[in-house]
């Protein structure tokens, strides 16, 4: 403020020469009359005494061209009046000497005043280029819903805090006692924070931290006032340094996310109830695919014809495929993956009972989680490849083994094998089509798993799935080979 009313007075001559002249003038008159009043009190003074005066104050006040002015003015008065011989402009050596003294004194005063100006004018204008910052930076911390706080002393005695701050804690705006100085003393009565449950001793606090150095981002605080209310915080502190790294403050910004945080719980609520909800429809779901399961061997057992009991065998064992996705995914803890291997391990024990010669072996390595849209048609895949291998592959009578296996050799595959040491399958031109075969081809086309088979006659076959964990649907479902029956 006094830098720019400084400006404005040593700058108001500038630009207009005449005005500068009768500044200096006047000035010089001033002088010439102190110096010609003090005469008779004070006989023998320097003759230039005042006249120093009036060139600074004329070259502060008017600029170079004043100053000189003045300069010459108070030489010239001086010459003629206070210089022996008095009332002329003879000169002396002694004359001569003080003339020039006094014009390069003057000159040094008139530069030295000259260079002043210059400053205080960037001064002037670097106060008002700050001042323009502090309004525009007071105007943001006012409007922006943050919680804002200054501290300049060590021991946290008193902050500054911006309108957002004071009103959140429910205390005047400006300059004022913090929550708690770090070194103790009286801090705010009515509010406490906490950090998980937990006071937070005065040192611990993000401004005190950061006065001692330390950074803190985003930390969650909860302020507790004397009434029980409690508001969620989130904040963020750093110490303010110099050019050299000196800490002069600290500062420290909370943003209040106490609504954030009750919408994440009520979010939280109302996911845990969908899980609940559709992992009782899960098991729902399963127990009554079990139930028609049942219904159908109750009913094969009463069939004596060969070819429809078969076909009740196949329909269970897809009944049965199709629960135990379900039972997966009920168990599985985040209900976007099932374990695959998990779910081919029930289903080989499922399928056991459909051949009593037969032994099926199931084994699973590494990750075997699979999406679970993908899981169920998996499991019907497998549940066929299965149906097909005890049904088909071995003659009345026949002793043998089934050996599945499902592995995921990495991150982004699943592999499921189903290998037996039965008849073999027949060559391509004898093998008749199936229902059986179009699920396997259709639906390992719509997982996007490529189908290998591989079969010697009296050797057995084995048949293998490789997809990766996500792909994109496959749509050319003829696309894919055809495991024809045993």
């Amino acid at each position: 403020m006094y830098i720019s009313l400084l400006a404005r007075v040593t700058s108001a001559q500038s630009g207009r020469g005449w005005r500068a002249v009768l500044v200096a003038l006047a000035l010089t008159a001033a002088a010439a009359a102190i110096r010609t009043a003090m005469e008779p009190f004070a006989p023998g003074t320097v003759p230039f005494a005042t006249f120093f005066v009036s060139t600074l104050l004329a070259a502060i006040l008017g600029g170079a061209l004043a100053g000189a002015v003045a300069t010459i003015a108070g030489a010239l008065f001086s010459w003629f009046w206070l210089l022996p011989p008095s009332g002329s402009f003879g000169l002396t050596p002694t004359s001569i000497v003080n003339e020039v003294l006094f014009i390069v004194s003057s000159a040094t005063i008139v530069a030295t005043a000259t260079l002043l100006r210059a400053a205080l004018r960037r001064a002037a204008t670097a106060e008002q280029t700050l001042g323009a910052r502090l309004a525009e930076l007071q105007a943001l911390m006012d409007l922006a819903p943050v919680a804002i706080w200054f501290a300049r002393a060590p021991d946290v005695r008193e902050v500054t805090r911006n309108r957002f701050a004071a009103e959140l804690m429910r205390a005047p705006i400006g300059t004022g006692t913090p929550l708690a100085p770090a070194s103790g003393g009286a801090g705010l009565a009515n509010v406490e924070l906490r950090r998980n449950g937990r006071r937070v001793p005065p040192d611990e606090m993000p401004l005190q931290r950061a006065m001692r150095g330390e950074e803190s981002h985003n930390e969650e605080y909860e302020m507790v006032f004397a009434d029980g209310e409690a508001i969620a915080l989130l904040s963020n502190a750093r110490p303010v340094r110099d050019a050299r790294g000196n800490i002069l403050g600290a500062v420290s910004a909370s943003l209040n996310i106490t609504a954030l945080k009750a919408t994440e719980r009520a979010l939280r609520e109302a996911v845990a109830h969908r899980e609940l909800l559709q992992r009782e429809a899960d098991h729902r779901i399963k127990n009554s695919l079990q139930l028609v399961a049942g219904v159908l061997r109750l009913q094969r057992g009463r069939l004596a014809e060969p070819a429809a009991a078969l076909a009740l065998d196949e329909a269970v064992s897809r009944v049965n495929a199709v629960a135990e996705a379900h039972g997966a995914l009920q168990r599985s803890p985040d209900l976007r993956n099932a374990d695959a291997g998990a779910m081919v391990a029930k289903l080989c024990r499922l399928a056991d009972r459909l051949n009593p010669d037969v032994t099926v072996s199931c084994s699973w390595t590494g990750d075997t989680h699979l999406e679970v849209d993908r899981a169920i048609p998996l499991g019907l895949v497998v549940s066929e490849l299965l149906t097909n291998a005890l049904c088909h592959a071995y003659p009345p009578g026949q002793a043998g083994v089934v050996q599945v296996r499902v592995a995921g050799p990495m991150a982004e595959v699943l592999e499921v094998e189903v290998r037996d040491d039965g008849i073999g399958m027949p060559a391509p031109g004898d093998r008749p089509g199936s229902l059986g075969g179009d699920l396997v081809r259709t639906l390992s086309a719509r997982i996007g798993a490529a189908v290998e088979t591989e079969s010697t006659p009296g050797q057995g076959a084995t048949v293998r799935l490789r997809m990766a964990r996500s792909p994109a649907p496959a749509e050319d479902t003829e696309a894919q080979p055809e495991p024809a029956a045993s």
